[in-house]
C-alpha cells in the first residue's frame, strides 16, 4: 500500500517570514506505524515542500491521503481531498488531529471518507488492518466517523490511544529537512512529547480536551528512548505543561544523565506552577532548560479570571522574576481581548516594558470551536473564514475601537517584539534584506523551498512561462531531433520541468543554471535526469555544446556584466537560435517606486527601462517581438524580449 502523508498550510506572505516551523511530528508518527507495516509512505510538507499537491500526488499514486491541520487549514484540507478524488476517485482520504478530534463534523464532506475523532495511532493501526484487508468494513473500527457508499455519515464509539506503547517517530522528514525546522533563532529545532492532554480548565482553550479530556505522562525511559533518535542539539518540548509531576522530572533528569544525551531544551509551562514550586527551576537548568514558554495571557486579575485561568498578575510578574534569576529566558503570551481599549493597550505596552520577557508574543482573542466559550461569543462573529482563526486576526468587532484602529495598536506593540531583542531583529533583518556584495546568493538560498509557493509565480513567474510556451510551439516541431535548450537562472527548475511534460515526444537536451545552491538542489529532487549546474552566469562554460534556445527569465538584472553576459549568450546559441528574455523594466515613476521595494526582499539589481534593454540586445540579436506581461494592474512593466542570434 503506498500512503501519502499530508500537512497542509494556509497560502500566504506570513509563511515566508514565519520565525516559527516545526516538524510534523504527527505525520512522522503516522509514518512509522505505516512503515512497519511494510507500507511505503511519503510526506507533503505544505510548509516547506516546493512540488505543488498535486504533482505530489501524481508522483505517489497513493491508496490512502491522510490529512492533519488546525482549524486554520480546514478549507484548504476539503479542497485538497477533492483535488484527490478527481484524479485518483479510488484513493481513501481521512482526515485526524486537533480540530479533527474536537470537531469532526467539519470534516464531513463527499471529498473525505474518514475522520479520526479519538485514539490516535491506536485508530490508525485498525484502519491499517481493515484497509488490508480485501472487504473493507469500518464498522468495527472505533475512534472514527465514516462515509458509506451512499454518503451518509456513521459516528463510531470513541478510542484510547496507549501512548507507552508509542513507536519511535519516523524522522527521516525532519533530518532531511532540519535545517528549515526552527524556533525563533533557535534552529534547527526538532520537537517531542512527554504527555497528551492538560489537567487544567483554561475556558479559551481547547488543550484540556484533547485524548478524550485525560492527562496522560509518557514514561520517563519511551521519552529516553525517543529522544536518542533526535539528530539535533535544540529541542522544544509541546507539552501543554511540561515537568508537573516532580518524581517523573527527577527519574526523567537521571534517566537523562546516565544515558549522555546532552540536548538543549524549549519548553511550556503555567506561571502559578512555577511560583508555587521554583525547585523545578533548578531541575530544569540541570536538564538544559535554556527558555520557559509561558502563558500569561493578561496583566490584570480582573482578564485573568475571565479567562478561568487561576493565575494572578502578581504571579506572572513574579514568574518573570524567578526566570531571570536562574539564568532561563522566557517567553510571554498574551491574549489581547476584542473590547481592550486604548487605555489596555497602553497598559499592556507598559507592563511589558517594565518586566521585560525576553520575548512576547500577542494574540487576538479568538473562541476556538468545541471550547466552552464559543457559543458565548458565537454571534458576535463576523466571519466563517477559518483561516481568520490564527490569532492575528479578528473574528469579531472591537467594543471600544474600529477594526483599523485595532490592527494598528496590536500591529505596533508586536512591532515591539523586533525592535526589542537583536537576536530575533537580526534574524528579522536576514530574512527581509539583501545580502552584502558577495554574499547575495544566501537570499535566493532562503527562498529557495518557498520559491514555488510565492505570491510572484500567480502574478509574474507563472505567466511569464505561459508567455514563453506559444513561442516554443511555433519553433519547436520546426526542429531536428537533439533540441538544446539553456534555462540560465533556473531557480527550482520548473520551466525545465513544463517543456519536459509539454513535449515528450521531443528529444530534447536540457541544461539548468543557477548561482544559488539550494535553488540547484531543489531542481536535482524534481528533474535528476537533467543537466543541472550551481554556478553563476561568468562561470558557467557549455564547453562545445550550442544551443537552440537560451531562456532568461527575470534574472538579467542581477548580473553584474550586462554586455559581457549577452556576448556570451550569442556565442553559445547556434546560428539563428532564439534569446527568450523577460524581465522587468523601469519605463516610469511607479515602476522605480516597485521594483525600489522588490530589492529590498531580493538582492542587488540593475533595473533598465525598455528602450536601455533594446540598445544592449541590438549589437548581438534580432529583436522579432516585445511582450508586455500585465496579469494585475499593479504590477510594474513586465517585457518579454523574443531575439535571435544575427
Amino acid at each position: 500500500m503506498n500512503i501519502l502523508l499530508v500537512r497542509p498550510a494556509v497560502p500566504g506572505w506570513f509563511n515566508r517570514f514565519n520565525p516559527v516551523c516545526t516538524e510534523p511530528l504527527e505525520l512522522e508518527y503516522l509514518s512509522a506505524t505505516a512503515k512497519a507495516y511494510g507500507f511505503k509512505v511519503s510526506i507533503h510538507d505544505e510548509l516547506i515542500d516546493t512540488l505543488y499537491f498535486v504533482n505530489k500526488l501524481k508522483q505517489v499514486k497513493p491508496d490512502l491521503v491522510a490529512f492533519t491541520g488546525y482549524i486554520t487549514v480546514t478549507n484548504r484540507i476539503l479542497l485538497l481531498a477533492s483535488q484527490t478524488k478527481q484524479i485518483f476517485p479510488g484513493v481513501f482520504t481521512m482526515v485526524g488531529g486537533v480540530h479533527a478530534e474536537i470537531n469532526a463534523d467539519t470534516y464531513k464532506a463527499a471529498a473525505l471518507d474518514i475522520i479520526v475523532h479519538s485514539g490516535g495511532l491506536a485508530t490508525f493501526k485498525t484502519l491499517l488492518d481493515v484497509l488490508n484487508k480485501d472487504n473493507v468494513d469500518f464498522n468495527t473500527v472505533k475512534g472514527i466517523s465514516f462515509q458509506t457508499p451512499g454518503g451518509r455519515w456513521i459516528d463510531n464509539p470513541s478510542a484510547q490511544e496507549d501512548y507507552n506503547n508509542l513507536p519511535l517517530a519516523d524522522r527521516e522528514h525532519f533530518h532531511t529537512h532540519r535545517r528549515r525546522f526552527t524556533y525563533l533563532y533557535h534552529g534547527p529545532c526538532a520537537l517531542l512529547k512527554t504527555s497528551f492532554g492538560c489537567p487544567y480548565q483554561c475556558k479559551f482553550c481547547y488543550c484540556r480536551l484533547l485524548n478524550n479530556g485525560k492527562f496522560t505522562q509518557l514514561l520517563p525511559e519511551a521519552v529516553i528512548r525517543e529522544l536518542s533518535q533526535i539528530e539535533c542539539e535544540t529541542v522544544w518540548i509541546v507539552d501543554d505543561c511540561f515537568g508537573l509531576d516532580k518524581k517523573w522530572l527527577l527519574s526523567f533528569r537521571e534517566l537523562l544523565q546516565q544515558s549522555g544525551i546532552h540536548k538543549q531544551f524549549i519548553i511550556y509551562c503555567r506561571a502559578d506552577y512555577l511560583v508555587e514550586h521554583p525547585y523545578v527551576l533548578e531541575i530544569f537548568k540541570s536538564i538544559g532548560v535554556i527558555e520557559v514558554i509561558v502563558g500569561l495571557e493578561a496583566v490584570n486579575d480582573r482578564e485573568l479570571e475571565s479567562h478561568n485561568k487561576n493565575v494572578s498578575s502578581d504571579q506572572n510578574r513574579k514568574c518573570l522574576e524567578l526566570l531571570k534569576q536562574h539564568g532561563i529566558l522566557s517567553t510571554a503570551l498574551f491574549i489581547v481581548d476584542t473590547k481592550a481599549t486604548a487605555k489596555d493597550f497602553s497598559l499592556l505596552g507598559k507592563w511589558i516594558q517594565e518586566h521585560r520577557p525576553d520575548h512576547f508574543t500577542l494574540s487576538i482573542f479568538s473562541p476556538f470551536p468545541g471550547t466552552d466559550i464559543y457559543n458565548q461569543y458565537k454571534a458576535r462573529f463576523t466571519t466563517d473564514d477559518c483561516r481568520k482563526w490564527d490569532l492575528l486576526h479578528l473574528v469579531m468587532k472591537p467594543l471600544a475601537m474600529s477594526s483599523f484602529m485595532f490592527y494598528l495598536r496590536f500591529s505596533k506593540l508586536q512591532t515591539k517584539l523586533l525592535l526589542s531583542n537583536r537576536q530575533i531583529r537580526t534574524m528579522t533583518i536576514k530574512k527581509l534584506l539583501p545580502g552584502k556584495p558577495g554574499k547575495q546568493k544566501n537570499i535566493w538560498d532562503f527562498w529557495a523551498s518557498r520559491y514555488d509557493r510565492l505570491w510572484v509565480q500567480k502574478v509574474s513567474l507563472g505567466p511569464t512561462r505561459k508567455r514563453v510556451f506559444p513561442i516554443f510551439d511555433s519553433i519547436i516541431p520546426k526542429l531536428e531531433k537533439d533540441i538544446h535548450i539553456l534555462d540560465m537562472s533556473c531557480g527550482t527548475g520548473q520551466l525545465i520541468e513544463d517543456i519536459k511534460r509539454r513535449y515528450p515526444e521531443k528529444s530534447l537536451q536540457l541544461t539548468g543554471v543557477d548561482y544559488a545552491k539550494n535553488m540547484i538542489e531543489e531542481a536535482k529532487r524534481r528533474l535528476p535526469a537533467v543537466k543541472l549546474f550551481h554556478l553563476d552566469v561568468d562561470s558557467y562554460d557549455p564547453g562545445e555544446e550550442r544551443f537552440d534556445v537560451i531562456v532568461c527569465t527575470h534574472a538579467f538584472p542581477y548580473y553584474p556584466h550586462a554586455e559581457k553576459t549577452l556576448t556570451r549568450f550569442a556565442e553559445w546559441l547556434k546560428p539563428g537560435g532564439l534569446l527568450l528574455l523577460a524581465q522587468a523594466c523601469i519605463n516610469n515613476n511607479y515602476d522605480r517606486l516597485v521594483m525600489t521595494l522588490v530589492k529590498l526582499t531580493t538582492s542587488s539589481a540593475s533595473y533598465r527601462s525598455q528602450k536601455q534593454m533594446k540598445l544592449l540586445l541590438q549589437e548581438h540579436f534580432a529583436i522579432h517581438r516585445i511582450e508586455t506581461i500585465k496579469e494585475k494592474h499593479f504590477m510594474p512593466s513586465l517585457h518579454l524580449f523574443h531575439c535571435s542570434k544575427k
